[in-house]
């Protein structure tokens, strides 16, 4: 039962609502009570806390945390008041006081926007209790049934959830699932997956797995600060990318496990200033899917070293500490620009094979579901198949907190970047020649060779086919030398220390 409070000779408050004596000497509803919506707020578990150097507003149910926005606020409060649907009755000093509904609502309805708004909002009490977050070498999975906590050692820690009282976990963070780790998870639909799209390779297969458990790890490097992109092997078709290889399949067996903003890298615009809007307080990995060719890697630098500004529609910006930021992954179909120290630093790759896109002939296949009789990540899995990919995941998170970013030749990242800076043709023209360091050779006689080999003198001409030369030359790490003798130019390539 609530009590009623004197605000003053004449007035009152009974839980939301502020009463004044009329002439009549009766008690009438006049405006809302602040300290005691506030009072309902805080007893609901609504709070602010501090993000970097923004606030945000949550509300915490058990050891559970969610962020919520005003309105979310003004909702609950109005939802709140529907226990007085046949009104609000009490007594106070042997008067009783009646309000209906009708008049209670629509006291809140002209009032409400004084309260549920930042300014006022801020004055509910400051959450700081801490934030379960993955360690160096632990990872944390809260899965509904309890918390698995996998360590470097390759050990595995279960706990029940009605034994932990000293952390939260975020609402969007919880795994929607029962666990239970199996052993011999070897024969599970994603471990054959992995093994076909590395094609059986047990270094591209160890450095896939560590790749993805860097991703799995909601923990800051500052020695890392990588973003993990994913191509296909095959030699890329500019014009006419084909993907289909499972590179969306990796990062949907991550986004299972961990809070993943998925942004649409087609429409991507990194000077729209809400182009983070997807990325939250409680983001563990950022997904760029499917960048343009022309996708400009060096607008992350900033985010894999220094911390995220997201700035959202209707809403206040936060920032995002490095030790709290999310990791960053990418998917393309063709290569992105890796010229320049700092880019490829940043740049861990990952080619995936043709094993699946390769039974794509008009469009219509679905490789994955006709190889694998299943649609993954769906009621296509039972309990085991489930449990056998989690586990296989937590094994991908031992592989990383044990060897860190394990790296793996490229096969043909070399060969799609020249071929975006060049062309096809040229790129194939190139592998048939055999250059020899030093040597002098007469840019209009392999002009001429060229032309005759791909009859591509109407597309291109001799000064653009030079500044291929150079593009070769780039990426093979060589220096191109332009040389003139006797009033004809030779071009060479030399070694760089």
């Amino acid at each position: 039962m609530k009590e009623v409070h004197e605000l003053s000779r004449k007035s009152i408050a009974y839980d939301i609502l502020t009463f004044k004596l009329n002439l009549g000497e009766e008690y009438v509803p006049v405006n809302l009570y602040w300290y005691g919506t506030l009072n309902v707020l805080i007893e609901a578990g609504f709070a602010k806390r501090k993000v970097g150097n923004s606030l945000i507003f949550v509300q915490v149910n058990g050891g559970i945390i969610s962020e919520v926005q005003p309105y979310d606020m003004k909702e609950f409060v109005h939802n709140y008041l529907d226990k007085y649907e046949t009104g609000m009755n009490f007594s106070y000093e042997l008067d009783d006081v009646e309000v209906p509904f009708n008049v209670i609502k629509e006291i809140f309805l002209k009032n409400s926007n004084t309260l549920f708004n930042k300014s006022w909002l801020e004055h509910l009490p400051l959450n700081d209790n801490p934030i379960i977050k993955d360690e160096e070498d632990k990872m944390y999975f809260p899965f509904k049934n309890g918390l698995v906590v996998v360590k470097r050692n390759n050990t595995y820690e279960f706990i029940n959830w009605y034994k932990i009282r000293d952390f939260y976990v975020w609402d969007t963070q919880l795994i929607n699932h029962e666990f239970t780790f199996v052993n011999d998870f070897k024969s599970c639909h994603f471990y054959q997956f992995l093994n076909n799209v590395t094609n059986g390779d047990e270094h591209r297969w160890q450095s896939l797995k560590t790749a993805i458990g860097y991703l799995l790890h909601f923990y800051y490097r500052e020695s890392e600060g990588q973003a993990v992109i994913f191509y296909d092997e095959i030699v890329t078709d500019t014009k006419t990318p084909m993907g289909g290889t499972g590179k969306g399949i990796v990062m949907s067996a991550i986004k299972t496990l961990r809070n993943v903003a998925k942004i649409d890298g087609k429409h991507f615009k990194a000077e729209n200033r809400f182009c983070w809007e997807k990325v939250s307080s409680s983001t563990q990995v950022v997904w760029l899917d499917d960048v343009r060719p022309n996708f400009d890697f060096s607008v992350l630098h900033s985010n894999l070293t220094d911390g995220w500004t997201v700035e959202a529609k209707h809403r206040s910006q936060i920032q995002i500490l490095p030790n709290d930021s999310p990791k960053t992954s990418i998917t393309s179909n063709s290569a992105i620009d890796n010229s320049g120290s700092t880019n490829k630093r940043r740049q861990f790759v990952i080619e995936l094979s043709n094993y699946y896109s390769k039974m794509i002939k008009n469009g219509t296949e679905q490789p994955i579901k006709d190889h694998h009789g299943c649609i993954f990540f769906s009621k296509d899995w039972n309990i085991n198949e489930w449990n056998s990919f989690f586990s296989l995941m937590i094994s991908c998170a031992f592989e990383y907190l044990n060897y860190g970013l394990v790296y793996s030749s490229p096969i043909n990242l070399e060969k799609n970047l020249l071929q975006k800076a060049t062309d096809e043709d040229f790129v194939i023209w190139t592998h048939q020649q055999e250059f020899i360091m030093g040597k002098k050779y007469e840019t209009s006689m392999l002009y001429k060779d060229y032309v005759e080999s791909f009859g591509v003198e109407a597309q291109i001409g001799q000064r653009k086919f030079t500044m291929y030369l150079q593009a070769f030359a780039k990426f093979k790490n060589w220096n191109f030398q332009r040389v003139q003798s006797n009033g004809r130019t030779y071009f060479q390539f030399a070694k760089r220390f």
